[in-house]
């Protein structure tokens, strides 16, 4: 299972070019879903977590604030999900770093 920040989300529906104010809100209830979703269900496979400072430096999204408030609750959740096998910090290895690593855990 992957899931994937509302940023990546709206470039899979064409971008932030192309999106109204309506479609931007409803991306973000879409992707709330499916995040609460998941973290309801209960995970038996192996998990990861991914994580990295503060850093709003997206201009695609709304102000800094908003980031702020999103980051800070994600961490505030991160004591009570369940544990992970892998853990990695995003600022110090590459997503290729940690497909390696996961893929060749995963083949022992």
């Amino acid at each position: 299972m992957a899931t994937v920040d509302i940023d990546d989300t709206v470039e899979m529906i064409g971008g932030f070019g192309t999106i109204t104010d309506e479609r931007f809100r409803q991306v973000q209830r879409v992707h709330g879903k499916l995040v609460a979703s998941w973290l309801c269900q209960g995970m038996t496979p192996p998990t990861s977590s991914l994580s990295t400072g503060f850093r709003p430096i997206r201009t695609e999204t709304q102000d800094p604030a908003i980031l702020r408030l999103a980051y800070d609750r994600a961490e505030a959740l991160r004591p009570g999900l369940p544990p992970v096998r892998w853990t990695y910090d995003t600022s110090e290895v590459t997503g290729e770093q940690i497909a390696a690593d996961v893929a060749g855990s995963l083949m022992e």
